[in-house]
Order: structure tokens, then sequence, then C-alpha cells
């Protein structure tokens, strides 16, 4: 596929399934044997199915929850995104409750697309700054 479908299908990933929770469509652009490796789903990859529960979760945490893709750059079969996220925080992430506070953060993503769907992918989410604003500054 050329470089520009390959950013195309992951503007889908990030767009519909993420930022509006159409998660059917996880199974149209993400291989069955799809992998994701992420600051969100720990040490351990995770399947298409896991990835549509982290999803549900984050969702549900942050019901109001946006990506924005500030960067998309793409060589061959992989695709690197950097991005904005942005949320308030209306159900307990992590063990912290909610908070009601809005947040903005930082993450970064490289995904493998081979014949117009995803078969792996590696997130990088500023998870500190996304805590620190839930939990308030050190003090």
């Amino acid at each position: 596929m050329a470089i520009e479908d390959n950013k195309a299908v992951v503007r889908r990933f990030f767009d519909e399934a993420l930022s509006n929770g159409a998660l059917g469509i996880l199974d149209e652009i993400c291989s069955p044997d799809y992998r994701l490796y992420s600051t969100l789903s720990g040490p351990d990859a995770i399947d298409r199915d896991g990835v549509k529960e982290l999803v549900r979760s984050f969702l549900v945490s942050f019901p109001d929850a946006r990506i924005t893709i500030e960067d998309i750059v793409a060589e061959g079969d992989l695709v690197a995104a950097r991005m904005m996220e942005q949320g308030t925080h209306a159900g307990t992430f992590r063990e912290i409750p909610p908070t009601g506070r809005r947040v903005t953060y930082g993450s970064m993503t490289f995904l493998r697309v081979v014949d117009g769907r995803i078969v792996e992918h590696w997130g990088l989410l500023d998870l500190p700054s996304l805590l620190e604003q839930l939990q308030g500054p050190r003090g």
C-alpha cells in the first residue's frame, strides 16, 4: 500500500476507534494477529480484543477523550504519530477516583501497517504527566 494509505488507516484508528469509540472498525483495520505494546497496557502485548477492552475502560474514565494527531510521518510499512490527548476525568482511572479535572498530555506511537491493516503498535503515553494532573502537584 502507498504511504498515504497507511497514514489514513492510522488516522481512522485514532479518530474513529479511540476518539469516537467506534470499536467495531478495529476488526476491519487491525489484523487478527494485531499486537499492542503500550504504557497503558503494561509489560505484555495485548491483542485486538484486549485493545477494545482497554479503550472501553479508558472511555469510562475519560468519556470525552479526544486524540489530536499533531504530526504523522511514514516510511515503508511504519507510521509514526505525535499526538495530544485531552479528556475529563469522570470515572476511576488506575484506582484514582473521578476528580472532574480536565487533563491534557502527549503521546507518541509507531504502527506497522501491512496490506491495509495494523499488525503491530507501540504506544508511549506521558503517563507521569497524566497522573500528576489527576493527583495534583506534589509538595
